[in-house]
């Protein structure tokens, strides 16, 4: 199974809407699960459609209930793995028991792999605490998101440097060479500027894509929709053409593409 988490040390870069959408493209290659360990829990409000949750990450955890019981299917081949909003809970056992359980996230990736997943994808809080830190550490790849901003390459360096530490702690080494630009708008003189210069990150092995400003992507979470679910609904309402794309579409299966390599 690969461990995918979504992760920088900057939040608003919309890095919760990509990790969604990139589950829910991987589900079309293979069995898929998104894992909301962000403790604001706004993946899981967005997918499970503001529904009320019987258990969450927490409670298995914890060993209050099974895998079975905690993933929650959203549509074919894609599960999702839920944080309530706000779970205070989550924070408390991270910030008290964690430290005893430092490879609790690798064996809940190891269960996911019993039960069939082919890909996992975790998103995070733009933090680093011990939660972050064990999460990343039970992971194969980190994508990093990013805006063409200053703080973001701020959030960038941050990340760099503590990965390094995190490493050291698994002793593992972390793909992360994908950073992901997000919400572009080439139109806008600061966010070229700011883009060229991360477009210089390439000469350190980084690749890098794009997704281009795109209201119908920001407003996913609104209407707790996927970009993809988005896209059909608006093709039924004739607001596109039978075959015509959404424009951050194909951005976003090319990355799914490169993740499944």
């Amino acid at each position: 199974m690969k461990k995918i988490a979504f992760h920088i040390l900057k939040g608003g870069v919309g890095k919760t809407t990509i990790s969604g959408n990139i589950g829910a493209y991987l589900a079309s290659k293979g069995k898929t699960v998104v894992i909301d360990a962000d403790l604001q829990g706004n993946l899981s409000s967005w997918l499970f459609k503001g529904k009320e949750l019987e258990f969450t990450l927490v409670d298995y955890l914890v060993g209050r209930c099974s895998l079975e019981a905690v993933i929650q299917p959203i549509s074919d081949n894609f599960y999702l793995l839920p944080t309530a909003s706000g779970d205070n809970e989550l924070k408390q056992w991270a910030e008290t028991q964690l430290s005893n359980d430092p490879f609790a996230f690798i064996a809940l990736s190891d269960a996911l792999t019993k039960a069939n997943f082919l890909y996992a994808i975790f998103d995070l809080s733009p933090s680093i605490s011990l939660l972050e830190r064990s999460i990343i550490g039970a992971c194969n790849e980190v994508v990093i998101p990013l805006e063409a901003e200053m703080f973001s390459l701020d959030g960038l360096e941050s990340f760099i440097e503590n990965l390094t530490d995190i490493e050291k702690k698994y002793r593992t080494n972390i793909k992360h060479d994908i950073l992901v630009c997000n919400k572009l708008n080439r139109s806008l003189g600061r966010q070229t500027a700011i883009y060229q210069q991360i477009q210089t990150l390439s000469n350190h092995g980084y690749e890098i894509y794009t997704i281009p400003q795109d209201a119908r992507l920001a407003e996913c979470p609104l209407y707790h929709e996927t970009i993809f679910e988005t896209q059909h609904r608006q093709r039924s309402e004739k607001k596109l053409k039978p075959h015509e794309e959404l424009k951050s579409i194909p951005q976003i299966k090319a990355l799914g593409d490169v993740l499944c390599r």
